[in-house]
């Protein structure tokens, strides 16, 4: 389970009496490991919306964080980057590294630094297994403007 995906199941979790723990949970590792981030969308929605009730606290924390939980899933659907990416900070660090070596490499040029420094940290890390999706993955985020919140 992806680390954010972990802390989202925690925070959830949190809310809940140790009865339901367990039930809530198991929803929750059948919604993140959904093949299809829409699929896993609208279970963690239907859940949500179980919890509403009962648990507020616990429906209002997954509403919050439901959709983000999902969003390496979502750009990289299928890759092995995908199935690589085991927690956050690997794909922070990953773009932090395309974002330092892309405004080396693009310096005054208007050429997005992502973009350059996804082609740079293809050519110089290969210790995530589908790290060549990588340029896929930086255009999916240029593309949907998340490249700079990451």
């Amino acid at each position: 389970m992806a680390h954010y995906q972990k802390a989202v199941t925690e925070r959830v979790l949190a809310h809940l009496n140790v009865e339901s723990q367990e039930h809530v949970r198991a929803e929750l590792r059948e919604a993140f490991s959904n093949a299809e981030a829409s699929r896993a969308l609208v279970r963690l929605e239907a859940l949500e919306q179980r919890l509403r009730s009962r648990w507020p606290g616990a429906a209002v924390s997954l509403g919050r964080h439901a959709a983000a939980s999902l969003m390496v899933k979502r750009l990289c659907a299928g890759s092995a980057l995908e199935r690589s990416i085991s927690t956050l900070g690997v794909l922070r660090t990953a773009v932090e590294q395309a974002r330092l070596w892309g405004r080396e490499a693009a310096g005054a040029s208007t050429t997005d630094p992502l973009l350059a420094g996804a082609a740079l940290w293809e050519r110089r890390t290969r210790r995530v297994i589908g790290y060549e999706d990588m340029p896929q993955l930086a255009l999916a985020l240029v593309q949907t403007g998340l490249e700079r919140t990451a």
